[in-house]
């Protein structure tokens, strides 16, 4: 069986290289150039950093079914001296669930790492189970299964037992987004004759396409009956924003045409959606279709809306610039018109807490170091004892200009995480949360590296003010963070 499995697992490492399609995002490795040339050199390198074949190690080490243990032992991995925290107490507290992709299965785990349940266990199945995400009330959990015989979409209930399944024939879905109501998701896929093929699918039924193009980046409406999608902008080709209506048939309603590449748009509420154009920033009124920019912007821009609607963390150079630097990182308060910087630089992704009062940025750790961020949220073996490049940075918007106040420690992200979900990082803040529901801690996939080289990959979370906090929860390559949780229904498969 385990060489089938491992034929699937390569299958959806393939599937998961072609996701570079999905936009003309940025990479890791250059932040600021996001020609599709050289989107794919950026995806291939990181692959061959990391290993294209992550997501199949170690397939006999799964648990197979089995409830795992409680309590997870504290210091799991010690290298000469090094020693990875296991859970706080603290994180006991801590609201809501964790869906983690672990090898080909998907596991559900309290936030402190107990109760943790395989919900798919994919790899005894020969599939491999991708892309868990929650719906909005946290109900409902979505994942895709990938196998020789099978390509579908997976949805389990609070009272089910067995998931509901989604026939879902034709190349394999990479990206779900749920309606802001429970009742529905998007999808996302390689179309059959090229581009990216989207359609919607309601929890057991089959999926059903309704518009294709490249990219395709798509953002439910507030009473999930529209959906804001931005086709097009591949090879220098104008890109298309349109309102979709997916219950009659994807027939839809262009609201704007323009050159400038941008990711996802995103809705500020029932009648409005930031977009960018060759001006800049954008509010586009949907009724009246009138455009009024907010900030004079040269691309391409990248934008994260706060789940309030009342900020947009960006960056893009100003319009009047002559610099050859980066543009930083900055946030835009809508009411006032004021903006200011988070970053100067090396902003690589940025994700709103819950409450729409935090920021967390994924910037380097030399960044970090140099001005002195560190120094507040990084606990003080960091320094010393364990290396990576990378690191999530906490930012809270209280007083004039915002301040910095915690960091997690130094690491590598996940392979998947480098290749699948930080690349596009705009559209999976619209649906998978690294932040917890009360806006008080974070999760994240990735690797710490020990004096004597030895690595300690995870699943890793920590309480943003306190880094004492910071604790290993168990496997996984990636982890979502849910509003509430699944309550019942969840089983040793």
């Amino acid at each position: 069986m385990r060489s089938n499995l491992l034929l699937v697992v390569l299958v959806v490492v393939a599937m998961l290289a072609s996701a570079c399609s999905l936009s003309d995002a940025l990479t890791l490795e250059d932040p600021n150039d996001t020609r599709p040339e050289n989107q794919r050199n950026g995806a291939d390198e990181d692959e061959s950093d990391d290993g294209a074949e992550g997501e199949g190690a170690d397939d006999d080490e799964f648990p197979g079914g089995q409830l795992e243990e409680d309590v997870f032992p504290n210091n799991p991995g010690p290298g000469q001296g090094f020693q990875v925290p296991g859970p706080h107490p603290a994180l006991a507290e801590l609201p809501g669930q964790l869906a983690v992709t672990d090898g080909a299965d998907v596991v559900v785990v309290r936030p402190n790492g107990t109760e943790r349940r395989i919900v798919d266990g994919a790899s005894l199945r020969e599939v491999v189970a991708n892309q868990p995400v929650w719906s909005p009330s946290g109900a409902l959990l979505a994942w895709t299964a990938v196998g020789r015989d099978q390509q579908s979409v997976m949805v389990l209930e609070a009272s089910q037992a067995e998931p509901l399944v989604s026939d879902a024939p034709g190349s394999p879905v990479y990206y779900l987004q749920w309606k802001p109501n429970d009742l529905g998701l998007v999808f996302l896929r390689n179309g059959e004759t090229g581009g990216v093929e989207a359609g919607t699918l309601s929890p057991g039924d089959p999926v059903v396409p309704f518009s294709n193009g490249q990219p395709f980046f798509v953002s439910w409406g507030p009473n999930s009956d529209l959906l804001a999608a931005h086709v097009g902008n591949a090879r220098g080709e104008p890109g298309t924003l349109s309102l979709f209506e997916p219950v009659l048939g994807g027939s839809s309603t262009p609201l704007l045409s323009e050159t400038a590449p941008f990711g996802p748009p995103a809705w500020l509420n029932e009648t409005s959606l930031l977009a960018v154009n060759d001006e800049g920033l954008v509010r586009i009124d949907i009724e009246t279709r009138e455009q009024t920019v907010l900030v004079g912007l040269t691309s391409p821009v990248q934008f994260v809306v706060s789940p309030d609607g009342a900020r947009v963390a960006y960056r893009g150079r100003d319009a009047d610039s002559t610099s050859p630097d980066p543009p930083p990182l900055r946030v835009l308060d809508l009411a006032a018109g004021e903006s200011v910087v988070v970053l100067e630089t090396d902003a690589l992704a940025w994700e709103w807490s819950p409450d729409s009062q935090r920021l967390a940025v994924l910037t380097t750790a030399a960044t970090l170091a140099g001005g002195g961020v560190s120094q507040i949220g990084v606990p003080a073996q960091q320094d010393e004892e364990q290396t990576g490049r990378f690191q999530w940075a906490f930012w809270a918007s209280d007083g004039p200009s915002g301040t910095f106040y915690g960091a997690t420690p130094a690491h590598e992200p996940s392979s998947i995480e480098a290749t699948s979900y930080l690349p596009f990082f705009e559209q999976y803040a619209q649906s998978h949360h690294r932040w917890s529901p009360d806006s008080s801690a974070f999760a994240f996939a990735g690797s710490l590296t020990a004096p004597d080289g030895e690595t300690f990959s995870g699943i890793y979370v920590q309480i943003a003010e306190d880094p004492s906090t910071f604790s290993y929860i168990g496997d996984g390559e990636h982890v979502t963070w849910s509003t509430s949780g699944l309550a019942a229904g969840i089983s040793p498969a």
